[in-house]
């Protein structure tokens, strides 16, 4: 049956409404809708931005603490440990023994690592699962510092500065430059821009050319332990001495300004800048917990309210939240939601943490 089809008549079309014709409450109606969407996007400017995804956070250890079997006690951690929740539970990711030094991450996904310990160097492509020896002990000493980018690898050792180009496979070492054994003492690596620059055990030395040889830099017979950058990439930098001593730069290196203070009570162990706020900075401490300067070191304040142990071994930020910052200590770490007037320790239990990696 074939369907009628509906058509209009044209000689009687549907009446137009004319604007006259139209409520007069209509107007009202529109200063309505106009009052309610401003309002939803006051509203919309008001709420807080999506928080990011929680941390994954990177806990090397040094040492280990006794275990203790009494029950409701998280378990104890040794080599690394890794937190994908910002903190609030931690696996071993399969390096279970201690003597952990320094963990580069080569990717974005976390799934290549470089782990130094004092038996060499170990790398991982399947984000710590299993590890492989790539740099032993008995040719290169003890692996103290590890830096990457993408296949390229710079190791600091016991005995100089090595190179690899193929992801750990093959080796070079570079010293040329740098004094026979204090010199080669090798105990971080920090790059800015085209330049690498390693803390030894006779002050900091530079290279201009991917390591291949080095000139000195500053401090020399300093046994330096480590260096803070700030992240925006200003030139601003730390060195710290590994018995004493706190060396402030502001021109990438070139020249040094000593830094150290009664208040910090012995030596400095860790420092770090704020990365959003220029001038503040914070030092770990021996047994005086953690320091904060609002003026560039000129004058120190003690923040360490919350913390229970006092020997500060590192200092990290959140990559995307500046006002979260982390620490770890000589047994366990801690995290500041509020920029480190108040701490809370993690459920992690551990040694000595040597090293805090923290990705977004």
């Amino acid at each position: 049956m074939r369907h009628a089809q509906r058509t209009v008549s044209q000689k009687n079309p549907p009446r137009q409404r004319t604007r006259s014709s139209l409520p007069k409450r209509v107007p009202a109606v529109v200063a309505l809708l106009a009052f309610l969407a401003a309002q939803f996007e006051l509203h919309a400017l008001l709420l807080p931005e999506d928080p990011p995804a929680p941390a994954r956070i990177f806990a090397c250890m040094y040492e280990t603490p006794v275990p203790h079997a009494y029950p409701g006690m998280p378990p104890v951690y040794t080599g690394v440990a890794v937190s994908k929740d910002g903190g609030a539970t931690w696996t071993s990711v399969g390096w279970s023994t201690n003597r952990s030094n320094d963990l580069a991450v080569a990717d974005g996904e976390a799934s290549l690592l470089y782990l130094a310990v004092d038996q060499g160097l170990l790398r991982s492509q399947d984000g710590g699962l299993t590890w492989k020896l790539v740099a032993g002990e008995s040719r290169f000493g003890a692996a103290l510092a590890v830096e990457t980018t993408g296949d390229t690898v710079f190791l600091g050792t016991s005995t100089g500065f090595h190179i690899s180009t193929d992801g750990g496979e093959t080796w070079a070492t570079h010293c040329k430059g740098l004094r026979p054994l204090d010199g080669r003492y090798v105990s971080d690596i920090m790059r800015c821009g085209t330049s690498i620059l390693i803390a030894t055990a006779d002050g900091v030395y530079q290279s201009e050319n991917h390591g291949m040889s080095w000139i000195h830099l500053g401090l020399r017979g300093k046994r330096i332990h480590t260096f803070a950058k700030d992240p925006a990439g200003t030139g601003r930098m730390l060195a710290l001495g590994e018995d004493s001593g706190l060396w402030y730069s502001d021109d990438s290196g070139a020249t040094w300004k000593d830094l150290d203070s009664p208040e910090f009570g012995g030596p400095v162990q860790a420092a770090m800048f704020h990365p959003d706020s220029a001038g503040v900075i914070f030092v770990g401490t021996h047994d005086r917990g953690i320091l904060k300067s609002s003026d560039g070191g000129r004058s120190w304040k003690n923040v360490s309210a919350g913390l229970t142990i006092l020997d500060i071994t590192v200092l990290a930020h959140h990559p995307l939240r500046s006002n979260i910052l982390y620490a770890g200590t000589r047994n366990g770490a801690y995290i500041s939601d509020d920029g480190g007037r108040l701490w809370r320790q993690f459920t992690l239990r551990t040694g000595s943490i040597s090293q805090l990696t923290v990705l977004p």
